[in-house]
């Protein structure tokens, strides 16, 4: 979210006022395995593997159990 304002005001011939304000805020809110290694990591494995064991649980090495249950990363930042 941005927003902007300007005013300008002539006060007399010489004076002159100008008053700029600016508001930024940036929301960021991915999974926490979600970074260049996970990508990495995810495209050396095997399309064979699979996702949850017999007991109906995720492999480790599915990687899906990470985007599923590795919780979330979440930055809010104003200026």
């Amino acid at each position: 979210y941005s927003f902007n304002a300007k005013i300008d005001a002539d006060i007399t011939d010489k004076v002159m006022v100008r008053y700029n304000i600016r508001f930024v805020r940036s929301d960021y809110d991915a999974p926490s395995y979600m970074n260049d290694v996970f990508y990495h990591n995810v495209a050396r494995y095997w399309p064979i593997i699979p996702l949850k064991d017999p007991n109906g649980f995720y492999t480790g090495d599915s990687k899906v159990y990470q985007l599923t249950e590795g919780g979330r990363y979440k930055n809010k930042t104003t200026n």
